[in-house]
């Protein structure tokens, strides 16, 4: 992460950082270093469970990123995770997920088939004031809530609705990451999510 800070030339005017942790205490030393003004936190998982012990310790960790954050700063959330909802912040706080209460929205999901035959999930994307019909190449609900992550950091960048709807239909994801390999001979589909899979995302990919 510091390499990648030092690396940021004055010109940028928004730079992201991917902040993992493996240890108590991490964060908060990470927090004080990268001094961000908007944050998110995707979701608490078991993916660091061997570390930290239990989920509440996640949760507690991961939301020390927003430890220097005042009123001006943005701390995002996934919305429909009670861990990370029913929390005390103390600053300006915005939510995404499939509930209505989020301030980002995905609603009215249909899963539907490409021109190639490939599924795809058709939403529509309710985005503070405003609504699109988006189709993501894609059926995991994982990376559908990545795209909405994405989305509301985009609001906060002054990203136009039709820039992120681009964004989101323009994904055609990555090796071993939720992917759909066809057999020989069409004698079937094999789908593969062995890249960093956690437990929620091959549970994910099953369903």
């Amino acid at each position: 992460m510091c390499a990648n800070i030092l690396n940021v030339k004055s010109s940028c005017k928004v730079a992201a950082f991917e902040v993992g942790i493996s240890e108590l205490g991490e964060m908060s030393v990470k927090a004080d270093i990268l001094r961000p003004t908007i944050a998110l936190i995707t979701k608490i998982s078991y993916s660091h469970i061997s570390q930290f012990g239990n989920l509440q310790n996640v949760g507690y960790e991961k939301r020390q990123i927003f430890k220097n954050f005042k009123d001006k700063e943005i701390g995002i959330i996934f919305g429909d995770q009670p861990i990370l909802i029913d929390a005390h912040y103390s600053h300006p706080i915005a939510r995404y997920g499939f509930k209505t209460k989020n301030h980002v929205q995905a609603r009215k999901l249909q899963i539907t088939t490409d021109t190639s035959g490939h599924f795809v999930t058709e939403f529509n994307l309710k985005w503070y004031g405003e609504r699109a019909r988006v189709k993501f190449n894609n059926t995991h609900q994982g990376l559908l809530c990545n795209a909405l992550a994405a989305s509301t950091i985009a609001y906060f960048i002054k990203v136009p609705l039709c820039a992120v709807v681009k964004g989101i239909e323009s994904y055609t994801g990555f090796d071993n990451r939720f992917e759909q390999k066809q057999l020989r001979n069409n004698l079937g589909t094999v789908v593969s999510d062995c890249y960093n899979a956690n437990p929620e995302s091959m549970k994910a990919a099953i369903s």
